[in-house]
């Protein structure tokens, strides 16, 4: 039976998305028991969280660069070898006295490693498949790899939590061993065809330097597509952080195994849309991504609007958030489709770097916002305002497809 590469390097994909997602999950759900039980304060925790947000924005382009110049496996293993380092200095700070100036260092690695990670696996992935002749729709292959990763976090964040019970540093050791693992697994299975030629007199780097310049002002719908992540992110990433205490303040009791058993079923909802992400295929790709950004806005101002329903509060507001939930296990995997036909297979990791950051700076922005808005006035008008505001992504995702063909230079 003759061997379909094309299968080998999606199952390569699948299991690399596997280890990393797993490796992270496991200290998802325990990150701030361990730095409050390692003696820093809440304010202290959240710096030490926004370091690695910070160092995400930071480096997000440059390790873009590094994947398109010097071989996506070649960012996998500095992005691997970073978040191992991460998690054995936040154990080391731990065992110091809680050490801040070393949470802060693991910290910055760990936002070093996530932008190492983001971007060149998936650039890996289009091309490899490209290369090899694979017909299927890229958006399939994407949404079972969204699906694969929802069904991992399940496991990494019951795993993490069972490990935390006996020792709140096991699970950062235990990431430690999965992440040698993942080299391993880049060093073996993950091959690839350079697609940008690395010359010794840095014509790439200014070649790749002038490409992102002019990127943002040329490629028109490839510039829509990304604003439409930052625009839903300003929303999204605030969000998915408040329902916790919202939900719990609707139900009236101060109840965390509430709040574990609504993040798990948010999990759920997310792998469901996937599911439908994977159905819809390229046929019905462009009326789900629609539906589901439509769907984003109003169920996050139907998470705000449950407040005024008593007695029924809670489970309106758990209801619309799960169905928020699966508009964007929907709109993720078809938009990351849609932007791989508008962008060069040479400039691919470090486009997909620009998509991730300009969502990381509408996080950082919604964060602060929508915060001092719930703050001020309650988190249910967070909601409300938040919800209609991502509306604003239709006329941009209108404008990614105004132009026909994909973009060259």
């Amino acid at each position: 039976m003759t061997r379909d590469p094309a299968q080998s390097i999606i199952r390569t994909y699948y299991g690399i998305v596997g280890l990393q997602t797993f490796s992270a999950s496991l200290i998802w759900a325990v990150n701030t028991l361990f730095l409050l039980g390692a003696g820093l304060d809440i304010a202290q925790a959240f710096l030490v969280n926004a370091t690695a947000t910070a160092a995400i924005v930071i480096f997000e382009i440059p390790t873009g660069v590094v994947a398109d110049l010097r071989g996506r496996r070649a960012s996998l293993v500095l992005s691997a070898l970073c978040l191992a380092l991460s998690s054995l200095i936040y154990v080391l700070a731990a065992d110091w006295g809680a050490n801040l100036l070393l949470f802060h260092t693991g910290s910055l690695l760990l936002g070093l490693g996530t932008t190492f990670y983001s971007g060149a696996v998936e650039a890996w992935l289009v091309d490899a498949l490209n290369a090899a002749g694979h017909t299927e729709p890229l958006s399939r292959v994407l949404a079972r790899a969204e699906i694969f990763a929802g069904v991992t976090t399940l496991a990494g964040t019951v795993s993490g939590g069972f490990l935390a019970s006996v020792n709140l540093s096991l699970p950062y050791i235990v990431r430690v061993v999965l992440l040698f693992l993942l080299l391993a697994v880049a060093g073996l299975r993950m091959h690839e065809k350079k697609t940008y030629s690395g010359g010794r007199d840095g014509t790439e780097v200014r070649d790749l330097a002038a490409f992102f310049a002019s990127f943002w002002g040329r490629h028109q719908r490839a510039r829509a597509l990304i604003l439409v992540g930052f625009v839903q992110f300003i929303f999204l990433e605030w969000a998915f952080h408040a329902w916790q205490p919202y939900l719990l303040d609707l139900l009236g009791r101060d109840a965390p195994w509430v709040a574990g058993l609504v993040g798990a079923l948010i999990t759920v909802a997310t792998l469901f849309g996937n599911v439908i992400a994977n159905w819809a295929g390229e046929r019905r790709a462009r009326a789900a991504l629609w539906i589901a950004t439509v769907m984003t806005g109003f169920g996050g101002t139907a998470v705000g609007a449950a407040e005024n329903f008593s007695g029924s509060a809670f489970f309106l507001a758990t209801a619309a958030l799960l169905t928020l939930s699966a508009a964007v296990g929907v709109s993720g995997p078809l938009k990351q489709a849609r932007l791989h036909a508008l962008i060069p297979a040479e400039q691919r990791a470090t486009v997909l770097s620009l998509d991730s950051l300009v969502r990381n700076g509408g996080g950082v922005a919604g964060q602060g916002a929508l915060g001092f808005l719930a703050r001020s006035q309650g988190i249910a008008l967070g909601y409300l305002v938040g919800g209609m505001a991502s509306l604003v992504a239709l006329p941009l995702l209108r404008a990614s497809e105004r132009e026909p063909g994909p973009v060259s230079d």
